[in-house]
């Protein structure tokens, strides 16, 4: 199992955004993993522009 940790961090009238991920093992639920954070990450932007 994975573990995640994500911070926000404000800075001034920004917030930092920090997303760490472990405990992955090779192949392709890691594959999955970073495809699917992509993604999420992605539309969060599209959300917030």
């Amino acid at each position: 199992m994975a573990d995640f940790v994500i911070d926000f961090i404000s800075n001034g009238d920004q917030t930092e955004l920090i997303i760490r991920e472990s405990n992955w093992s090779p192949g392709p639920m890691d594959d999955n993993a970073v495809t699917g954070m992509n993604q999420s990450l992605d539309k969060l932007a599209a959300s917030l522009a």
